[in-house]
C-alpha cells in the first residue's frame, strides 16, 4: 500500500501516507497502553489492517487497528512474561522467538483484539531473530544456550502451527546471532 508505520520512544505509532514518496505526510498516531513516563523502542509487523507491536522491557504484544490511517487504534493487549525479540505475522498467527526463557510462541490472532497464546516450544538455545519462508520458521540464537553451546539457528516445520516439527537440526554458529532474513 501507500502507507508506512513508524514507532517512536514514546510507545506511539505514527502512520504515514506516502501517496507521494518525496512528500509523507502523518495521517495518524496512537500510544500503546504503557505505564507513565514509560519510553521504549517497539518492533512492529503489519499483517493486512493490523499492525502488531512489541517491545522488549514491557512485555506485551498490542494489536493496532490501522484500517482507518487517521484514527489507528489499539484494539487489542496480550501481556506477557517474557521479552520478545522478533515477531512475525502470517494465517492468522503471529510467531515470537523469546530471548531469557528459550521459547518459541505461536499465537492465535483470528481475532486481532484478543490474541491468545497458542503454542509454547522449547527452542535449543537463546531465540532472536525470526523469519518464514514456506512452510518453515528459521529462528536465529544468540549467544550461548544454557549447557554452554553456540548459538546458531534452528529450522522448524510450521504446516501446523500448533503442532511445529524439527524441521533442520540445530546448525552452531560461533558469536551472538541476531537478526535472519
Amino acid at each position: 500500500g501507500s502507507h508506512a508505520y513508524l514507532t517512536d520512544r514514546d510507545s506511539g505509532l505514527y502512520v504515514l501516507d506516502c501517496g507521494d514518496p518525496l512528500n509523507p505526510a502523518v495521517q495518524g498516531y496512537v500510544r500503546a497502553p504503557m505505564p507513565p513516563d514509560y519510553h521504549i523502542d517497539f518492533d512492529l509487523k503489519v499483517d493486512g489492517p493490523w499492525v502488531y507491536l512489541h517491545h522488549w522491557d514491557y512485555y506485551a504484544i498490542h494489536t493496532v487497528d490501522v484500517s482507518a490511517p487517521q484514527a489507528p487504534a489499539v484494539v487489542g493487549t496480550l501481556p506477557f512474561v517474557h521479552a520478545l525479540n522478533e515477531i512475525r505475522a502470517r494465517g492468522g498467527v503471529l510467531f515470537a522467538a523469546v530471548w531469557d526463557y528459550l521459547q518459541f510462541y505461536a499465537l492465535d490472532i483470528s481475532d486481532p483484539s484478543a490474541p491468545q497464546v497458542a503454542l509454547r516450544m522449547p527452542l535449543l538455545g537463546y531465540g532472536w531473530g525470526v523469519n518464514l519462508r514456506g512452510k518453515y520458521a528459521y529462528i536465529s540464537m544468540g549467544a550461548k544456550n544454557q549447557e554452554g553451546q553456540a548459538g546458531g539457528l534452528q529450522i522448524l516445520d510450521i504446516s501446523n502451527p500448533w503442532a511445529p516439527v524439527l524441521g533442520g537440526y540445530r546448525v552452531p554458529m560461533e558469536g551472538s546471532n541476531h537478526d535472519i532474513a
